[in-house]
């Protein structure tokens, strides 16, 4: 996380230390983020633009 606030990326939304997993090869890994998790994204993207259409 310290890498990504430090990246022009800047952010790192709802990552947080518990859904960090390091392989046996010491390859971090991500879970909890599957398609029900961008599917809530995208719901909240969508909303947005619904409630303030000239922001598009």
């Amino acid at each position: 996380m310290k890498y990504l606030h430090n990246s022009e990326i800047g952010a790192h939304g709802q990552l947080r230390s518990s859904n960090c997993v390091v392989d046996s090869r010491f390859m971090l890994k991500i879970k909890g983020f599957g398609p029900k998790c961008f599917q809530e994204l995208e719901h909240k993207n969508m909303n947005a633009s619904l409630a303030n259409p000239s922001s598009t």
